[in-house]
């Protein structure tokens, strides 16, 4: 239908797949009868948690463990169904998307929860889970700055990139505050990574807070 008008006078393939089609009174008409398909696939990667993009849309990354997902993972969080516990974050997957391949897997974490954070510019990888940060080259996957939390800290709750591309840490303090009464004070403290030291603290917040802590993604809240 509405390839030629008189009859087909003559047909050829392009070595792209496509179909030309010539009409006895028409100009040529070029068909790709085979499009691209509507997703990207990648078998045999395994992945557990949330995948993260960079911001340019290079990059894909996302967990993968190297002892595979317990099929029971999603019934042990959500009922509250005991066993052995998620598997160790201890590989990261990547997929270029440039070229459309996986990349060589990089190192992950030894602990069973963990989150991905890219700076703006897509060339920083930023691993977070409770016990540690590490910061790596996103393209060569080179290890850049592996930072525990400090003393006073129980653990990373959150990372980020701040508008000016350091990498940040997020952790609480909590002591009693006879001023409250006893009732718990909470600090939230912000940590540069790389140089190791606070940048700033939010004093005097009340009552718990949650397991995680999710800054915005300029990192000014």
């Amino acid at each position: 239908t509405d390839t030629a008008t008189i009859g087909v006078w003559r047909l050829a393939w392009t070595p792209a797949g496509e179909l030309a089609v010539v009409g006895g009174m028409e100009s040529v008409r070029v068909w790709r009868p085979d499009p691209d398909p509507p997703c990207d696939t990648w078998y045999r990667v395994g992945p557990t948690g949330r995948p993260v993009f960079s911001p340019d849309g290079r990059w894909l990354v996302a967990f993968a463990p190297t002892a595979g997902p317990r099929p029971d993972m999603l019934l042990a969080e959500f009922a509250g169904k005991k066993g052995s516990g998620p598997p160790a974050l201890d590989r990261v997957a990547r997929v270029d998307r440039r070229t459309g391949r996986l990349a060589p897997p990089l190192p992950g974490t030894s602990a069973p929860m963990g989150q991905f954070h890219f700076d703006p510019d897509g060339r920083l990888l930023l691993l977070q889970s409770r016990d540690e940060l590490i910061l790596r080259n996103a393209e060569t996957g080179a290890e850049l700055v592996r930072r525990r939390p400090p003393d006073l800290a129980g653990g990373w709750q959150a990372g980020l990139f701040l508008p000016d591309g350091r990498a940040a840490g997020l952790f609480t303090t909590g002591r009693l505050d006879p001023r409250t009464k006893g009732k718990d004070h909470i600090e939230v403290v912000l940590w540069d990574v790389a140089a190791d030291r606070r940048l700033g603290v939010v004093d005097r917040v009340a009552g718990a807070l949650g397991p995680a802590l999710v800054p915005s993604p300029d990192g000014g809240r």
